[in-house]
């Protein structure tokens, strides 16, 4: 057996993974699995494919700083612009720094880094996200387009604000187009329609004033179609 892993080990390198808990319920219950007992995606589902994009952008609060770690699973070099800005829920941009960074191949880096008061200041952190977008600034290479979001207090503590948004639905040749934007932050929006079909995504925060489009894949076409999806975010739930 010995023999066998050491041919093994210079054959491969070794590689790491992840193993989730759990992929499906096998009968109707409220739990943290990926899909529900009908096989419909759940908040794990649509959140995997970001947590396993191939470039990750995650800002978080160490030690009283803001930083911004970029961490590239690609093995080529690319270029990209980094953008950071920190929003006010009633969509208020409060301080905004571009930055133009190199991301090496299997690689994870700072690219920015500042205290945190000076980011928050005199400002209420209940009612502040800090957004981070990554996007690729050559059209040769592998499309980048990634986002960050970092809230500096728990859910509970927000000052989540009634929201206005606004909803469009159009038809299309493989279901339906569902175009929203919102006045103010809305956390965790959840679409949901009782019309059997899928989501192209969910669970997500809608940013004030930055539109959003999602399609609903359905081979069923019916009347007041906009009607019967419905809309619910964190702040309905209390």
């Amino acid at each position: 057996m010995k023999t066998a892993i050491e041919a093994h080990r210079r054959a491969k390198p070794w590689c790491m993974g992840t193993m989730f808990w759990q992929l499906n319920d096998c009968w109707p219950v409220v739990s943290w699995s990926a899909r529900d007992y009908y096989g419909k995606k759940k908040a794990l589902q649509y959140l995997l494919p970001h947590l396993y994009a191939k470039v990750l952008v995650s800002p978080v609060v160490e030690n009283g700083h803001v930083r911004v770690y970029v961490n590239s699973d690609c093995m080529v070099d690319q270029k990209a612009l980094l953008t950071v800005k920190l929003i006010g829920f009633e969509g208020k941009t409060w301080f905004e720094k571009k930055i133009i960074t190199d991301i090496a191949p299997n690689s994870c880096k700072v690219c920015f880094d500042t205290l945190q008061a000076l980011l928050t200041g005199v400002l209420n952190p209940e009612a502040l996200v800090l957004q981070v977008t990554l996007a690729g600034t050559d059209p040769r290479a592998e499309k980048l387009n990634e986002q960050g979001l970092l809230y500096f207090v728990s859910p509970k503590e927000m000052r989540l604000q009634a929201a206005v948004i606004d909803k469009q639905v159009v038809e299309t040749e493989n279901g339906y187009s569902i175009k929203l934007s919102s006045n103010k932050l809305v956390k965790n929006l959840f679409l949901s329609t009782q019309v059997r079909g899928e989501f192209s995504d969910n669970y997500f925060d809608l940013l004030p004033g930055v539109p959003v489009e999602i399609q609903f894949a359905t081979k069923k076409k019916l009347p007041g179609m906009g009607d019967l999806i419905m809309l619910k975010s964190l702040a309905d739930t209390y």
